[in-house]
């Protein structure tokens, strides 16, 4: 068991591994880290910061762990909620890129469960915002 740093980096990892994933998010195949940092952002993107004109940026995808509460019986462990969103000009491309998110987390993650998703308003005018939440099972 990890803890959310930890297992940020492991997604990060896994996402920029994934040829599916990265041919979705439009990732050359050999491509500097910078790229990476650009299309899968380990924090979650500022809408006041995007400009829907430069096309270069979606789509990309940003996850980050958000605040939960409840009543623990462990101390030592916890289900952290993971919050994705996937960011496009076209809502196909979230329908392209879902999946393969949620296949990749699956896959690597066997205590995953799926809390959330619908589309959300991204406040930018044209550009769609796809978002779903994950628990995984956590190290305190």
């Amino acid at each position: 068991m990890k803890n959310p740093f930890e297992v940020s980096n492991d997604l990060f990892d896994l996402f920029r591994s994934s040829t599916e994933l990265c041919s979705a998010l439009g990732i050359p195949s050999v491509s500097a880290m910078s790229v990476y940092d650009d299309k899968i952002r380990r924090i979650a993107a500022d809408a006041t910061l995007l400009d829907p004109n430069d096309t270069s940026v979606f789509p990309f995808i940003d996850y980050s762990w958000i605040p939960a509460s409840g009543k623990q019986k462990n101390m030592l462990s916890f289900k952290g909620v993971l919050e994705f969103n996937i960011w496009t000009s076209q809502m196909y491309d979230a329908s392209v890129i879902y999946p393969i998110l949620k296949s990749l987390i699956r896959e690597n993650y066997n205590e995953a469960d799926m809390i959330y998703a619908a589309g959300v308003s991204s406040g930018i005018p044209n550009i769609y915002r796809f978002r779903f939440r994950m628990t995984l099972l956590l190290n305190s």
